[in-house]
């Protein structure tokens, strides 16, 4: 672009940066904030989100804070991203605080990354406060806050209150809230709790083919397993093997600097 005669402007340096973000080529992304201040590029709100996002998920948590405090003045996209950036790096004590003392108005996207801090820490309190916090300041809670507070009630062992969650959702639970639910009955070795999610996981697909169902077969086979249901669980592997269902396989990736 350079090379061509044209000059990077605040709407290119924004994609480049979210791109470095999706890509977590943190070096690349430090490239750019220099090409910005040599440049003079104006830190305006979409600029300035860009950077603290894209330091806070390529886990640069000093540079992300740095940016974010030399800003004058702070928009909610701004907020949003500091309060994820702490909650996803285990800081959700300190993502809480950010919350509490924000002098924007907290938005959808605000109480997903505060009610993120809470499962991340365990801090059920919390997130039950949150969650009620939203209906007062009539934000509109969607499948992503309800998997949150479900896999939070989950985790601290409340398996009951997070299953009566699931039944009066207004909208349907996706994959991912339930299979969280279930992983939380694998870590709590409740099988019983595990059919009922299991049940509800068919309902939902339609059929045990669909998405990442074959997963759950898998947790829930172990879980039967491990609590030395020894038939049960082989009874689930030959079912498995009969439909040609297997765990999807894991993906990583390394990006050297």
């Amino acid at each position: 672009m350079q090379g061509e005669g044209f000059e990077p402007d605040a709407v290119t340096v924004s994609s480049v940066l979210s791109a470095c973000a999706q890509s977590g080529r943190l070096d690349v992304g430090r490239e750019v904030h220099s090409l910005i201040n040599f440049k003079g590029i104006e830190l305006n709100e979409f600029v300035s989100n860009a950077l603290i996002d894209m330091y806070a998920k390529c886990g640069d948590l000093e540079n992300a804070s740095s940016v974010f405090e030399s800003l004058s003045v702070t928009s909610v996209a701004c907020w949003n991203s500091m309060i994820s950036c702490l909650a996803i790096h285990g800081k959700g004590r300190e993502a809480l605080e950010m919350f509490r003392t924000m002098d924007a108005k907290p938005d959808e996207i605000t109480f997903l990354a505060a009610l993120t801090a809470c499962v991340h820490g365990g801090f059920l309190l919390e997130g039950l406060k949150l969650f009620l916090e939203m209906k007062n300041k009539d934000v509109k809670p969607n499948v992503k806050h309800f998997g949150c507070l479900i896999h939070l009630l989950g985790l601290s062992g409340k398996l009951e209150e997070a299953y009566g969650l699931v039944r009066e959702m207004p909208m349907k639970p996706n994959n991912t809230v339930l299979g969280s639910l279930l992983g939380a009955c694998k870590v709590h070795m409740d099988t019983e709790m595990a059919e009922q999610v299991m049940k509800k996981i068919i309902e939902t697909a339609g059929s045990i083919t669909k998405g990442d169902s074959e997963n759950h077969l898998m947790l829930i086979s172990n879980l039967y397993a491990h609590a030395e249901k020894w038939q049960t669980a082989e009874t689930l592997r030959v079912e498995m093997e009969k439909r040609g269902l297997q765990k999807s396989t894991g993906l990583s990736s390394l990006v050297l600097t």
